[in-house]
């Protein structure tokens, strides 16, 4: 059984160390869980055309620009999570998959292939900030499923991600919840 987390936020927002956080409880109750991200095969091919793994503007653009291409020629970053998500269907684990997804299209599709819910992390401190990307500047235009809020200290941004857990992931005897697909 695998249950997939689709996480989004602004940049800074602390999404990895909401998936940390989550990965380190959910572990500590022997689950499995893998952290993904849908740019990760993007930054593959990034790197193979010169890419140095700077986050600059100019270099997220760059990313931004390139997952955009790969989604519209034929929806390829999507297919190539599918191809990572299936690999976890075929074991004879369950796992929590959480998958970093910036666009709110994508995070739709997503949704619905992978039975998948969605969370924003929100962190009010860099909500203010520009970017020059679209995969920046549109974070909040999805329908996001629960809103995790990092508006405080670690131990704030703990207790909002052990609450998110306990909502959204186990059920009442601490099993994962998999919703059954509409």
């Amino acid at each position: 059984m695998v249950k997939v987390v689709i996480v989004n936020g602004m940049p800074e927002s602390g999404k990895t160390t909401f998936q940390e956080i989550c990965v380190k409880k959910l572990t500590e109750h022997n689950w499995n869980t893998v952290i993904k991200s849908s740019v990760e095969w993007v930054k593959d091919i990034a790197t193979y055309c010169g890419w140095n793994g700077e986050k600059t503007d100019k270099n997220r653009k760059f990313l931004s620009d390139l997952k955009k291409v790969l989604t519209d020629w034929d929806d390829a970053v999507l297919k190539n999570l599918a191809s990572a998500i299936d690999y976890y269907h075929y074991t004879s684990l369950d796992y929590v998959v959480f998958i970093d997804i910036r666009e709110a299209s994508e995070i739709e599709k997503a949704k619905k292939a992978f039975n998948a819910i969605s969370v924003i992390v929100r962190r009010p401190q860099v909500e203010c900030n520009v970017y020059n990307n679209s995969s920046d500047m549109y974070v909040f235009e999805a329908n996001y499923d629960f809103t995790v809020w990092n508006d405080s200290n670690i131990e704030n941004l703990e207790v909002e991600s052990y609450n998110f857990i306990k909502d959204a992931i186990l059920d009442n005897n601490n099993n994962i919840y998999i919703p059954k697909e509409n």
